[in-house]
């Protein structure tokens, strides 16, 4: 396995750790996280599905 393949694999844990620190910091609440992380999947999904051949 490449090591370029290791780091692209670890964003999305290391952006799942730091968003309660982040969250945290700026004051917001559990709630507010969670929609936020909801409302960005639902973004990146959308655009992604755009812009990309999926098939379901």
């Amino acid at each position: 396995m490449s090591i370029h393949l290791l780091f692209l694999a670890l964003i999305p844990a290391l952006g799942w750790g730091m968003m309660p620190i982040l969250s945290k910091i700026m004051g917001g609440k559990s709630e507010e996280q969670l929609i936020g992380t909801t409302i960005a999947a639902l973004l990146f999904g959308l655009i992604f599905s755009l812009t990309q051949q999926v098939t379901y």
